[in-house]
């Protein structure tokens, strides 16, 4: 980046335009796939992703609760 800057600044504007073009296209070439993909996952992964957002809110509330605790602001 700095070779480019010291070159001319319109080396230095393709070099990051060209980095962010690509960073973009991976993200967007992956969020493509991931959906096409989606449909052959079945019912089963939808089961598991539910089950998992239960978990994940259970122990949102534990560690709050922990945390709350910690503060004083809670006497068990």
């Amino acid at each position: 980046m700095q070779r480019a800057l010291e070159s001319s600044a319109t080396a230095a504007i393709l070099f990051i335009t060209s980095q962010h073009g690509c960073l973009v296209g991976a993200k967007i070439l992956i969020a493509v796939l991931v959906e096409q993909g989606r449909g052959r996952l079945g019912r089963g992964y939808s089961i598991v992703m539910r089950l998992l957002a239960v978990a994940l809110g259970l122990f949102a509330v534990l560690f709050l609760r922990q945390a709350i605790g910690y503060l004083g602001w809670l006497s068990d």
